[in-house]
């Protein structure tokens, strides 16, 4: 039972931080508890279904990305799923706006807000190359199962990401 108390009181400080609208918060609390199972009782009701990705900046998203890919890591399949689903659902989100604000000219003087985003979407291009590149990642998408499948589906989406934004 403390246990679950435990795993309770995690989820509840996130979620006070995530009511209060401080999404950066409630992932470095979720990155601080450092409890995968509390990763995955938030990435299952949020951004593996695709819920609250308009809270979402680039700087999240960095946030993001190394906690899902511990979830795949795991050795329970759920978490892994979640892992993958979230993974996939930064992608769809940011990997356009990435390689739009790489290509569009710069038209004289400085941008420093430009400047800021590049430097944000580089550190999400990184982490999307460290996904996959992984091991465990490649080791997943080679399994004929339904998460073997939903694993290749993410593969091409972060090669085809990656590659259109010359990585």
């Amino acid at each position: 039972m403390a246990i679950v108390n435990k795993r309770l009181g995690h989820a509840n400080l996130v979620q006070n931080y995530w009511r209060r609208g401080d999404v950066t918060s409630a992932l470095s609390a979720l990155n601080m508890i450092g409890d995968p199972s509390v990763v995955m009782d938030v990435f299952s009701s949020t951004f593996s279904d695709g819920f609250s990705l308009e809270q979402l900046t680039l700087d999240h998203a960095a946030m993001i990305l190394p906690l899902a890919l511990g979830l795949i890591k795991s050795k329970y399949e759920c978490y892994v799923q979640v892992g993958i689903r979230t993974i996939e659902n930064i992608v769809k989100k940011f990997a356009e706006g990435i390689k739009e604000a790489r290509t569009v000219p710069l038209f004289g003087g400085v941008d420093l807000a430009r400047e800021e985003r590049l430097k944000k979407g580089e550190a999400c291009l990184d982490q999307f190359k460290f996904i996959f590149d992984d091991p465990v990642m490649k080791k997943i998408s080679n399994k004929p199962s339904d998460i073997g499948k939903s694993a290749r589906r993410l593969m091409t989406n972060l090669e085809y990401s990656l590659k259109s934004c010359n990585r």
